[in-house]
């Protein structure tokens, strides 16, 4: 089973949700988990525990462009 993509009805992407890993990923946007302009937080969570697995930050592609 493919990975599934959590939208809203406007399309707007809040997180994708990996069947055979049981692991869910969600961007974040909060300043304390190092989320800023340029930058990108991505969670992982076990479904089956809820728990917490990982954290990745990365920098915004699009950020960069629009700042040359």
């Amino acid at each position: 089973m493919e990975e599934v993509e959590l939208r809203c009805d406007n399309g707007i992407k809040f997180g994708e949700l990996f069947p055979e890993e049981t692991i869910l990923e969600v961007k974040c946007r909060s300043a304390r988990c190092g989320a800023a302009h340029g930058v990108i937080v991505i969670h992982s969570f076990d479904l089956g525990t809820g728990k917490l697995v990982g954290t990745e930050t990365f920098r915004d592609p699009a950020k960069i462009d629009e700042e040359g």
